[in-house]
């Protein structure tokens, strides 16, 4: 409501356009921000399944030999070691390509999040090491608070998104994957094959999954810490002008 002095201002029609103004951005913003977050996790769990998959892929062909009773065939072995990279590959390679899309999409969610956290964390802070009383302080404290804490959670993922893809190599490399693929003239090909697989899963998984704020700089905990300061060195600079 638009209060001047204790007393409301403005018809009912300003009234309605001021809070749609205020809240319906806002909440569009805060949305924006859980849709990104959502996608996030649900990456970080896709990247989870796939590494526990590829550290258990040796494994899983033996269970499936042991099923087919088919233990003693290298044939069947090779074949059943071949289906299951295939299948690690091809949700590896789904995973490469959707990432673009949510790299674009959150570039500009984080823009706007580092540009609304800044003033609003700023603004906060200086209104409340400035308020009189109380009861106002501890009030707009809570929004400032918030904002930052959001802002860490999006950094944190974006570190966890990409532990968990460099874990997707390591995983896979820890297996005893030398001893398992055993050479032979017979099996040359079915042997470079998964070798090759192997290896480029490997070092695909290594690449850098790279967030950034806008096209600018990139998501990391070392552009939280850049925020923190950034904010407290702005809002000691208004104190000590006022």
């Amino acid at each position: 409501m638009l209060v001047i002095r204790g007393e409301p201002i403005g018809t009912e029609f300003d009234q309605f356009m001021y809070v749609s103004f205020l809240y319906f951005p806002t909440v569009g913003f805060f949305m924006g921000c859980s849709i990104v977050n959502a996608i996030l996790v649900g990456f970080m769990g896709e990247m989870e399944l796939l590494a526990s998959c590829l550290g258990d892929v040796f494994e899983t062909v033996q269970e499936q030999l042991t099923v087919q009773k088919a233990h003693d065939s290298t044939t069947a072995y090779w074949a059943t070691l071949h289906d299951q990279l295939r299948e690690c590959a091809k949700r590896h390679c789904e995973i490469f390509t959707m990432l673009p899309k949510l790299q674009r999409m959150a570039s500009f969610v984080f823009l706007q999040h580092h540009i609304f956290s800044l003033g609003l964390v700023t603004a906060g802070c200086y209104v409340t090491l400035r308020g009189p009383t109380l009861r106002e302080n501890v009030v707009l404290s809570e929004y400032p608070i918030s904002v930052v804490l959001e802002y860490f959670i999006f950094c944190q993922l974006v570190e966890r998104l990409q532990d968990m893809n460099r874990s997707i190599g390591n995983k896979l490399y820890e297996t005893d994957w030398m001893l398992q693929l055993q050479y032979s003239r017979k099996f040359h090909r079915e042997y470079r094959s998964e070798a090759l697989t192997i290896g480029l899963l490997v070092m695909r998984s290594q690449q850098r999954i790279r967030f950034t704020c806008g096209s600018i700089n990139a998501v990391s905990m070392e552009k939280f810490t850049e925020f923190i300061n950034l904010s407290y060195t702005i809002v000691m600079f208004l104190l000590n002008i006022n």
